[in-house]
């Protein structure tokens, strides 16, 4: 079985569906398949990212809420697209 990701929307850590899911769930912030804090941003008051990264990021947020709760659709996107 192929293991897939997500990405943090804040920072941009990959993170594994299982992670996500199951294993620490409850260390991440999430709307639908959208990660918004992970463990690595979440203490952190400022995510400092260069404009190119961080607009990429507010795109894949964008695409993030079109997908909903369809999580593995969102991760094969992601990997589709190259972004993990």
């Amino acid at each position: 079985m192929r293991v897939m990701d997500l990405i943090c929307l804040r920072c941009g850590e990959p993170w594994s569906l299982d992670d996500v899911l199951f294993e620490i769930r409850e260390e991440f912030n999430r709307t639908g398949c959208a990660i918004n804090r992970c463990p690595c941003c979440m203490a952190k008051q400022k995510v400092h990212l260069d404009v190119e990264r961080q607009q990429c990021l507010n795109d894949l947020a964008v695409a993030a809420e079109l997908f909903g709760n369809d999580y593995v659709a969102f991760a094969a996107f992601l990997e589709d697209m190259h972004f993990t």
